[in-house]
């Protein structure tokens, strides 16, 4: 049996509808077309609603929503340098596998040892995922970032 036409997805009227965000909401027609398409996923219409409510989804949604970070995630495909930046993270890898070493043999005690590995790993992890794709996006990356913890702050420590 095919699935029926879609009816559409956004309503203007607030009849029954589930909140997506602030003013968008999925229309009651939309919701009963999803239970045809996946009768398991959605029981009632309290699990949409609860599943669109959930910090995780309104971040996404607020993140995907937002002009700034659509053109700058556009501007970074688009220039299409995936491989220079994994080029780049893996002489990174190359360079720490090296230098880890020789730490951890200078390292006298056990307290050291674990020193060490700390300061190494936040190294690692700032060069790899700030200081890398910055050099190799530029401006598009910070914006990205700078919208990423926008929407991060305002939907889980509003």
């Amino acid at each position: 049996m095919a699935n029926p036409t879609p009816a559409p997805i956004i309503q203007a009227t607030p009849t029954p509808a589930v909140p997506l965000m602030h003013d968008l909401r999925i229309s009651k027609d939309a919701e009963d077309w999803l239970k045809t398409l996946s009768p398991n996923w959605f029981q009632n219409h309290d699990e949409i609603q609860r599943f669109w409510s959930t910090p995780g989804s309104q971040f996404t949604l607020t993140l995907l929503g937002d002009p700034e970070f659509k053109s700058a995630t556009d501007e970074m495909l688009a220039a299409n340098l995936g491989t220079r930046l994994v080029s780049y993270e893996l002489a990174l890898i190359l360079i720490l596998w090296i230098v880890r070493p020789w730490r951890l043999n200078k390292a006298s005690t056990w307290l050291l040892r674990i020193w060490t590995q700390a300061w190494m790993s936040i190294v690692f992890w700032a060069l790899a995922l700030i200081a890398l794709p910055c050099l190799v996006w530029g401006q598009p990356y910070l914006i990205v970032l700078k919208e990423i913890s926008k929407a991060f702050l305002r939907h889980f420590f509003a």
